[in-house]
């Protein structure tokens, strides 16, 4: 069938835009965002430009009919989840817990390499400050995140309540151990639940390599109870250099192990996704 020069333009341009929503998975949001207001801006004549292509007319609504309904699920897709965390130690207070939804193959450390400055604030200080800054930098990879507010005592339980969906289908969560030089708990990029089935992840305790553990308060930062009351500032001393599993205390300064000392794993986290 003899098109219109237009009509052939707008063709290419509808099946370009189809292979958008419908193509592979490696396509953005963005991408699409791009790509609607042109489809858009051609103005509905283009596509009724031949009275006699009426299957054509047909056929051309009920794609954009099905691809704006298939572009509006997929850009505003929104899950809210209830990340439950509890301590499982003996005698260590979490410092504020940072909770992250993100990107799948996002990771917040790598064992065996150097932790990023990020987790060092965490994990030498409780300091998630750093860490949340990176949200605003990359929300294309971040969909949310927040701290719990205040620290978390043994056999205590906290929850927070963070938005997923879209392509944040995974989950970081990050505190101090704060009766420790360098140790932090850490959920590293793991899945969401993607029903309504709650999932339940058992995590362990690091040592980020940033620091020596010498056990001395005075490398303990911050208003701490007994043995470690002290507003010294933290005193950089070499570490291992990277991140590992944590040995634990052993009472070479300060700490007593039979108070402070622990095994893994050191928390349970409970996430589910709550029905909107």
């Amino acid at each position: 069938m003899d098109l219109s020069p237009g009509f052939k333009y707008a063709d290419r341009r509808l099946d370009g835009f189809l292979s958008v929503v419908t193509g592979p998975p490696s396509r953005t949001p963005d991408e699409i965002t791009q790509v609607m207001p042109l489809l858009l801006a051609q103005p509905l004549a283009i596509y009724i430009m031949e009275a006699t292509m009426t299957r054509y007319r047909i056929l051309i609504g009920l794609g954009l009919l099905s691809i704006l309904g298939s572009f509006s699920s997929f850009v505003f897709a929104e899950d809210t989840y209830e990340i439950t965390i509890t301590n499982l130690t003996r005698g260590q207070t979490f410092s504020p817990i940072l909770a992250l939804t993100h990107k799948e193959g996002i990771r917040a450390f790598m064992a065996g390499e150097p932790a990023i400055p990020q987790l060092v604030a965490i994990a030498e200080e409780g300091n998630t400050a750093p860490a949340l800054s990176v949200i605003a930098q990359f929300p294309n990879l971040i969909k949310d995140g927040k701290d719990s507010g205040g620290p978390l005592n043994p056999g205590k339980k906290t929850t927070i309540i963070l938005k997923g969906g879209d392509n944040a289908t995974h989950l970081t969560v990050l505190s101090m151990l704060i009766f420790s030089n360098d140790a932090f708990m850490a959920l590293n990029g793991k899945p969401l639940p993607t029903s309504d089935q709650p999932v339940t992840y058992f995590v362990n305790a690091f040592d980020a390599g940033s620091e020596a553990n010498d056990e001395s308060c005075s490398n303990i930062p911050g208003q701490l109870p007994e043995p470690c009351n002290t507003t010294n500032p933290a005193v950089i001393t070499e570490g291992e250099g990277f991140v590992h599993i944590h040995s634990g205390i052993h009472g070479i300064g300060d700490l007593a192990p039979a108070q402070y000392d622990w095994r893994n794993p050191v928390a349970k986290i409970s996430i589910r996704k709550v029905e909107q």
